[in-house]
């Protein structure tokens, strides 16, 4: 399913209490599944349930890592272990501090899940608090075990070729604090290099549009497109890179 069809029926569910308790979002490319991703949770929270980011107080919150009621666990490289786990339940079997009375959380990579872990999942799975949802991703569905797949709606995200620049995150990244821009190396280092490149040139033609008087920040942006292209280590781009953004934002 396209992303912009996943969003909308979606957003219906969220707007009429139909909402699913808990989702896996899988797919090969895996920047637009935490694109889905990133939307979906935000759009729990937002004022008006908008697919995109309306600014509203709720949104801005969101994107500034500010709401007490949503927790994102999972870096792509490491075991998701029990202990982690173990802190959704205990912060997600409370009653909600946030006037949305909604509670979400996002497993990234979960077919990193150590057994432990995910046998600690099933139950809070099976039997979720009220208003508690869980969205769980993975570029392969089949990666994660039958018993988590068995109680969560599965929605696969077609591999788009063309990139809603609404959506792309490198942009969205730029509306972020500076420590929380630092922090987006996590999601951004899980994007296979060539969709890193492609995206890195789709962001650059909108923030020539959105930023144009930030001569300096397409100076950055330009060295990263170089560098991913030419570098032996991504990863050591990208952590220069949101530093160099840092400095010009």
């Amino acid at each position: 399913m396209k992303k912009i069809e996943i969003k909308n029926n979606l957003a219906k569910l969220i707007k009429e209490n139909r909402m699913f308790h808990s989702i896996i979002l899988s797919g090969k490319n895996y920047a637009e599944v935490i694109t889905v991703s990133n939307d979906l949770a935000r759009m729990f929270f937002c004022e008006k349930t908008n697919i995109d980011n309306d600014k509203c107080n709720a949104c801005k919150r969101f994107l500034s890592n500010n709401i007490i009621d949503y927790l994102k666990i999972g870096d792509g490289n490491l075991p998701i272990t029990k202990v982690q786990v173990q802190e959704i339940i205990s912060r997600f079997s409370l009653t909600s501090v946030e006037k949305f009375n909604k509670k979400v959380y996002v497993i990234d990579c979960a077919e990193n899940l150590k057994n432990d872990a995910a046998n600690s999942l099933l139950k809070f799975l099976e039997e979720p608090p009220i208003n508690t949802f869980s969205i769980l991703l993975t570029k392969n569905k089949t990666d994660i075990l039958p018993t988590i797949r068995s109680r969560c709606n599965l929605i696969n995200v077609e591999n788009e070729k063309i990139i809603d620049c609404k959506n792309n995150i490198l942009v969205d990244m730029l509306y972020k604090n500076k420590e929380d821009i630092l922090l987006s190396n996590i999601d951004i280092k899980k994007i296979e290099k060539s969709e890193l490149i492609k995206l890195s040139e789709d962001a650059y033609e909108i923030i020539k549009e959105k930023f144009p008087l930030n001569t300096n920040l397409f100076e950055v942006w330009l060295e990263f497109i170089l560098d991913l292209k030419f570098s032996i280590s991504k990863n050591i781009s990208i952590d220069n890179w949101l530093i160099n953004v840092t400095e010009v934002i």
